[in-house]
């Protein structure tokens, strides 16, 4: 598996009552990685769940990854959609954030 894409994970920002706590828009980073990320085509998409997408992605990886509510790959905010595991594989689907 070519692991070759940094992503970055994040929590999206929960805003609190509280003045102390310090709120960023941006959301919380929980991890930086680098995977593999394959883009899903619009065959396969139309295929496998009957919709032509072409923004979506696949996420590869060997060890499971942190929980998170939006990750970042090339300054492109994505959702995830989909995980599986199979065995020590992992995979998770997102697709880009605003789009239908």
């Amino acid at each position: 598996m070519n692991m070759h894409t940094k992503v970055a994970l994040y929590k999206e920002a929960i805003e609190s009552e509280d003045p102390t706590v310090e709120y960023n828009p941006n959301g919380e980073l929980v991890a930086t990685v680098i995977i593999n990320v394959t883009n899903l085509s619009a065959a396969r998409s139309y295929r496998d769940y009957g919709q032509m997408d072409y923004d979506r992605n696949i996420l590869r990886t060997i060890t499971p990854l942190p929980k998170f509510d939006y990750c970042v790959i090339d300054d492109v905010k994505y959702v995830p959609l989909e995980r599986q595991q199979i065995g020590s594989r992992n995979s998770i689907m997102v697709k880009e954030a605003g789009s239908k």
